[in-house]
């Protein structure tokens, strides 16, 4: 059988030293007071629409809002800097995990010799019979040097963005040095290239599917659609890096339209409020559709300039990573047996907006009128601060 490691057990960091020392752990640690400086400054609460749903699935510490007045009332950053990492490691900002004669699988997980290490991410799965294993993840290329930032379900737009791109934010000024170092990621489809493209890392440099390399570099993973504090901060920065100054007004609400899987089934009506409320402010109301997705450019450059974003839950909630911090997001929830997925609520918390939930046991079924109230409130305060 193939020994495996886990980085979300708590003992992960005191095992693999003791089991394999030839396993280096490089890890930047920082405690949050030094760190908070460089971060965004004001965090909110976030509101949802029914907080049956809400709280046991949150810390134990966060407790579930309903004023609106709630998203607008600045409040510290209190927790640990990493909330997927185990307790005594909570001031670790991030890790590196560096070692020789590698291979790292298709979904991100690495291979050495007998043994396995299964990075913090989607799907967590068991051991796995060492000789099957090794015959059906034969390495399909070989490199020198490789650095990965694959995870599960990595060739997802959403996954890719909030679990795997931040893993190389940290490390970005390492690799423009090295140009040599390959880049290892799920796929290498349109919206892969574009982001790593856009933070200096070239087509060339991107390798997929089983590798095998000489040195292999694994930064610390992702909670499965739990956003990280300081690499997601960080990765938002370097993507809004680049836009123009000065920087133009933030006077746009964006309504998404999803045209696969999950939609507004109301759009229209939902249009036609958002309009007839944005306007006499000043806002400009925009669509955002996927037939077909813009690229990365509009994307950027739209959601840099959002007043508010509203959708129903899905992919494209995803670019509110290029916002500017206070940008008001309004989501269309749904829940399964009792349990929502509040992804884009710990991205949006992460990120310093201000997060509305709009729960029911379809989000396709929000109509006008539910989020009719949140949407007048969000446009009010653009009319008080512009």
């Amino acid at each position: 059988m193939v020994e495996v490691f886990r980085t979300k057990k708590s003992d992960y960091f005191r095992e693999i030293k003791r089991r394999h020392p030839e396993v280096r752990t490089i890890f930047f640690n920082s405690s949050f007071s030094v760190v908070a400086p460089y971060l965004v400054k004001d965090y909110y609460g976030s509101v949802v629409s029914n907080c049956t749903f809400y709280e046991p699935v949150v810390s134990k510490t966060e407790k579930c809002l309903s004023r609106f007045d709630d998203m607008v009332e600045r409040r510290p950053m209190s927790t640990a800097l990493e909330q997927e990492m185990a307790t005594r490691y909570s001031e670790t900002g991030t890790f590196i995990r560096v070692m020789t004669n590698a291979i790292v699988l298709s979904d991100g997980d690495v291979v050495k010799d007998n043994f396995k290490i299964v990075p913090i991410r989607c799907q967590m799965r068991g051991n796995e019979p060492y000789e099957s294993f090794r015959q059906e993840h034969e390495p399909y290329s070989r490199h020198r040097e490789v650095f990965t930032i694959t995870q599960f379900w990595g060739e997802g737009f959403f996954h890719f963005v909030v679990e795997d791109l931040p893993r190389i934010a940290v490390y970005l000024p390492f690799l423009h040095r090295h140009p040599e170092v390959k880049v290892h990621v799920a796929v290498t489809n349109r919206f892969t290239v574009a982001y790593l493209e856009e933070l200096g890392i070239a087509k060339s440099r991107l390798v997929s599917g089983h590798v095998a390399a000489g040195v292999l570099y694994m930064p610390g993973g992702t909670r499965c659609g739990r956003a990280r504090l300081f690499s997601t901060q960080l990765l938002s920065l370097r993507l809004r890096a680049g836009l123009a100054e000065p920087k133009p007004p933030r006077n746009v609400v964006i309504l998404i339209k999803r045209t696969k899987k999950r939609w507004f089934n109301h759009h229209t009506d939902i249009l036609a409020m958002i309009r007839r409320h944005a306007g006499p402010a000043g806002l400009q109301t925009v669509v955002y559709g996927d037939n077909p997705v813009p690229g990365i450019e509009a994307s950027r450059h739209l959601f840099n300039r959002a007043h508010m974003i509203v959708a129903p839950h899905g992919a494209g909630l995803a670019n509110m990573i290029f916002s500017r911090p206070g940008t008001f997001v309004v989501e269309g929830m749904f829940y399964r047996n009792r349990k929502p997925n509040w992804c884009f609520r710990s991205l949006a918390h992460v990120l310093g907006h201000r997060y509305y939930g709009q729960l029911g046991k379809q989000c396709m079924d929000v109509t006008a009128s539910d989020i009719e109230p949140v949407v007048k409130y969000a446009v009010s305060r653009f009319k008080r601060t512009s």
